[in-house]
Formats: structure tokens, sequence, C-alpha cells
């Protein structure tokens, strides 16, 4: 009784999409931020002007979330196959 294999994996890569998720929705202001703090501080820095590119923002973000569901499999596969009573022994 208990989870099945299915579940197990579907938790884990569901963790990671979270994950880079919240990476995304932190990691893109930040960014904003933190280019816009560039511009400022170093006027001279951009001398064509400063332009943020929506597309690549959202490419970028698209990417993110993408790479981190295809890395999340592997360990989804493997702690879907291991016993629940070994992963909880202690090392």
């Amino acid at each position: 009784v208990g989870a099945t294999r299915g579940v197990v994996a579907r938790a884990v890569v569901i963790e990671a999409i979270l994950i880079a998720i919240v990476g995304v929705v932190i990691g893109i202001p930040a960014g904003w931020l933190y280019v816009l703090a560039l511009d400022a501080t170093f006027p001279d820095l951009f001398t064509a002007g400063l332009a943020i590119d929506y597309v690549g923002i959202f490419f970028a973000a698209g990417v993110t979330i993408l790479s981190c569901l295809l890395a999340s499999l592997i360990p989804a596969y493997q702690a879907s196959r291991s016993s629940p009573l070994e992963a909880m022994q202690s090392v």
C-alpha cells in the first residue's frame, strides 16, 4: 500500500517544474532590475540605448522550464524504481 511508481515519478517531475517556475518568476524581474540598475549606474554602458526583448524573455523562460523537465526525468525514473524501505533507512 502507498504511492505507486507513477505517483512517485510524477511528484518528482512536478516538483522540478514548480522549482523552475519559481526561478523564472524571481529571475526575470531580478534580471530586469539589474539591467536597469546598470543603466542608471553606468549611463555610457549601453551606448545604443536599452531595449528589452519580450520574445527573448519568454523564449528563455520556456527553455528553462523545458530543461528542468528533461533533467527531472532520470531522477523521477530512479525514484520510482527504488524501494521505499531502502529510501527511508539512514545512511
